[in-house]
């Protein structure tokens, strides 16, 4: 595989970049619900919540190792500083569990209540931690 030159994104571009994919896989856990594909909505989601999460992480500490290590980084940096509200950012932790159950659950069957509730849950993480990202950018950006 050939290597291309790939830009250099400063923190700020790179948190921006990964709250779009955020809102990419969002609409793909809508998409996946509207197909009765419960499952995948499910999975969709979670990544949604967690691809949010890297993009505050990206202001911090953007590189990745896992994604415990993401959620512990997490933690550290808003949610022990107060900056995230503590019950928002354990939502992400059951939304893990569900989504890993749709991996690894072979006989489990899962609900259209079960995909909508993933995605409430999915958009108002996002919806928190893009207010967040915006005013750290902008504070940032003051500097």
């Amino acid at each position: 595989m050939e290597k291309k030159n790939l830009p250099t994104f400063g923190r700020s571009d790179l948190a921006l970049r990964r709250m779009g994919k955020a809102r990419k896989d969002l609409i793909v856990a809508r998409f996946e619900l509207l197909q009765k594909s419960y499952d995948w909505s499910i999975y969709q989601s979670y990544f949604a919540a967690f691809n949010a999460m890297r993009a505050l992480i990206a202001l911090r500490n953007p590189a990745f190792t896992s994604e415990e290590s993401e959620i512990k980084k997490f933690d550290f940096h808003f949610v022990n500083k107060n900056l995230f509200p503590t019950w928002q950012a354990r939502v992400v932790s059951s939304m893990k569990k569900l989504k890993e159950e749709v991996i690894w659950g072979d006989f489990v069957k899962l609900s259209g209540g079960e995909a909508k509730s993933q995605i409430r849950r999915a958009e108002k993480f996002i919806s928190t931690a893009h207010a967040l990202l915006t005013r750290l950018i902008i504070q940032a950006n003051e500097r």
